[in-house]
C-alpha cells in the first residue's frame, strides 16, 4: 500500500516537470529570436544586430569637441576609432556629440586598464547614465558601452562626455535599422509641399545648396514614424504613385551628399483621390526685358499647384526648365545678359503632372538709355587722369553710349569722335575729339534743359 502511495506521487511529479519543461519550450518558441540573444552592454559586438545598422566613428555627422585623437588600432571597427587625449587635463569634459532620427542607440567603445572610469551620457540634454569602459586587464575592442531602447520615435540628440584625463574611447555608434544619423552642416529642406491627386501625391520643395540628391520618407500617422519610400531624387519635386485614394499620407525630405543626410523638411501631408486632373497650359504668356533681366507674366490656371519656365536662345526651342517652383503666375528671370534674345514658355503642373505648352514669349534684355530730349555734359575720365567734358545733345549722348556699350560686348570700333561743336576754334569745318576705348575708366551723364533766351 505505500509502495502505490509513493508510485502515485512519483508519477504526478514527473508529470509537473513535463508541464513546466512544455511550458518553457512554448515560451522559447513565441519569443522574437532578436530579443532571445540580443546582445548586453560589456559584451563585444563586432557587427551591427538584426534590427540596427553602425556607423563608424568617423561619420560626418559625430561632432568631438575639445581634445581627441585618431587611432589606428587593429581590433576597432574599420581600423580604427576615436579616442581623448590621454593624461592630460583637456580630456576632462571633452565630448563626442551628434543627432539621429530613430528609437535606439549603442554606443561602441572598448575595455582596457586606461579607458576613462566616468562619462556622462546625456539624451535630449537629459542626464541618463554615467558609464565606465575600465574593466579588467584585457583589453578588448568593441565593446557595447551603453545602450538606450524604446525611445520615442524621432529626432534626438546625445552628447557622451568624458569626466577623468583617461580615454573615452568612440568606435562607433549603432541605432535602429530605419533611423539615421544627422549632419549638422548639410542644409536642411524647406516650403514641402504635397497635393493628392488620382492615386498619386505630388510633392514640391525649395532647392538646398549644399544637396546632390533628396531622400522621400513617408508615414501613415502625422509626425511619423516614416519609411524612405524614394531615394537619389535629383530635382526638387516628386510624385508618389504607390499610394490608395481616401487615404491620408505624411510626408518628409531630406537633403543628401557625399558626408551623408541632412535633417528633415517640415511635414505635409496630401489625401489623393479621384477628380484631380492635368491642368490646362497657361495662356496669354507676355516677356518683358529690362536691365539684366526679363519679366514674365501669364494668365493664372485653375487647378495648378506651380508652373514650370523654360526658356531658349532660339525661336521654337529647344526650351530648358530654369525653375520648377514657380507659385504665381509671374516670374523675374534674372540670369540673363543685356543684348540677347530670350524665348520663353510656361507649363502649369498639379499631382496629375505637366500641361501642355504656352505659347512662346520673347524678350531682349537692355541697359536703361538716356532720353533723347535736351542736352548733357558728357564727362569722361581717361586711365591717364585726365577727363574730358563735353557739351553734346542727348541724341550724341546716346550715341557714345550705344558704342561703349558695344565696344564692351565685344562688338565695334576701338575708338569713338565726339564732336567739338562751339570749341571749334581755327578755320576748319569741324573738330572732333576721339576717344579710346580702352583708355576710358568711367563716364557720366548730367542732362539739364537749356534755359530759352
Amino acid at each position: 500500500m505505500v509502495l502505490k502511495i509513493y508510485k502515485i506521487k512519483g508519477e504526478i511529479l514527473l508529470k509537473k516537470i513535463c508541464y513546466l519543461l512544455a511550458f518553457a519550450m512554448t515560451l522559447l518558441v513565441l519569443l522574437p529570436v532578436s530579443s532571445a540573444f540580443a546582445a548586453t552592454v560589456g559584451q563585444q559586438l563586432t557587427s551591427p544586430e538584426e534590427g540596427w545598422k553602425r556607423y563608424d566613428d568617423k561619420d560626418p555627422a559625430i561632432v568631438y569637441t575639445g581634445s581627441w585623437t585618431d587611432q589606428t588600432i587593429s581590433g576597432a571597427y574599420k581600423g580604427a576609432l576615436k579616442a581623448t587625449t590621454y593624461n592630460v587635463p583637456a580630456a576632462i569634459g571633452s565630448f563626442a556629440s551628434f543627432e539621429f532620427v530613430g528609437t535606439k542607440i549603442r554606443l561602441i567603445g572598448e575595455y582596457w586598464t586606461t579607458t576613462s572610469t566616468s562619462i556622462d551620457v546625456y539624451i535630449d540634454d537629459e542626464f541618463v547614465q554615467n558609464i565606465s569602459q575600465r574593466n579588467g586587464s584585457v583589453q578588448t575592442r568593441q565593446i557595447l558601452n551603453y545602450e538606450a531602447i524604446d525611445l520615442p520615435n524621432g529626432k534626438h540628440s546625445v552628447k557622451i562626455i568624458n569626466r577623468t584625463q583617461l580615454y573615452l574611447v568612440i568606435d562607433a555608434i549603432d541605432i535602429d535599422e530605419s533611423g539615421y544619423l544627422i549632419n549638422p552642416n548639410i542644409g536642411i529642406s524647406t516650403n514641402l509641399t504635397a497635393s493628392g491627386g488620382n492615386a498619386n501625391v505630388q510633392l514640391n520643395w525649395s532647392v538646398v545648396s549644399d544637396a546632390t540628391s533628396y531622400n522621400i520618407k513617408r508615414s501613415a500617422t502625422q509626425n511619423g514614424p516614416y519609411t524612405t519610400i524614394a531615394s537619389n531624387i535629383e530635382s526638387v519635386n516628386f510624385i508618389d504613385t504607390s499610394v490608395t485614394n481616401g487615404n491620408t499620407y505624411y510626408y518628409i525630405v531630406t537633403a543628401v551628399n557625399s558626408n551623408g543626410e541632412g535633417g528633415s523638411s517640415n511635414e505635409a501631408s496630401a489625401t489623393p483621390k479621384v477628380g484631380v486632373t492635368i491642368p490646362a497650359a497657361p495662356l496669354n504668356l507676355a516677356a518683358s526685358g529690362g536691365d539684366t533681366k526679363v519679366t514674365l507674366t501669364w494668365d493664372a490656371v485653375v487647378g495648378a499647384t506651380g508652373y514650370k519656365v523654360k526658356r531658349s536662345t532660339t525661336p521654337g526651342g529647344p526650351y530648358t526648365t530654369i525653375t520648377s517652383n514657380v507659385y504665381g503666375a509671374s516670374f523675374v528671370d534674372t540670369s540673363v545678359v543685356n543684348g540677347t534674345t530670350y524665348y520663353y514658355i510656361v507649363t502649369a503642373i498639379n499631382s496629375a503632372g505637366e500641361s501642355g505648352n504656352s505659347n512662346e514669349a520673347s524678350a531682349t534684355p537692355t541697359a536703361p538709355t538716356a532720353p533723347n530730349t535736351g542736352r548733357a555734359l558728357l564727362v569722361i575720365q581717361l586711365t591717364n587722369g585726365v577727363e574730358k567734358e563735353f557739351d553734346l545733345s542727348m541724341t550724341e549722348v546716346n550715341a557714345f553710349i550705344s558704342w561703349y556699350e558695344g565696344k564692351a560686348a565685344g562688338t565695334g570700333t576701338a575708338s569713338f569722335g565726339i564732336d567739338k561743336h562751339d570749341n571749334n576754334k581755327g578755320p576748319f569745318k569741324s573738330r572732333k575729339d576721339y576717344v579710346i576705348f580702352d583708355k576710358i575708366v568711367s563716364y557720366e551723364v548730367n542732362v539739364y534743359t537749356p534755359s530759352v533766351q
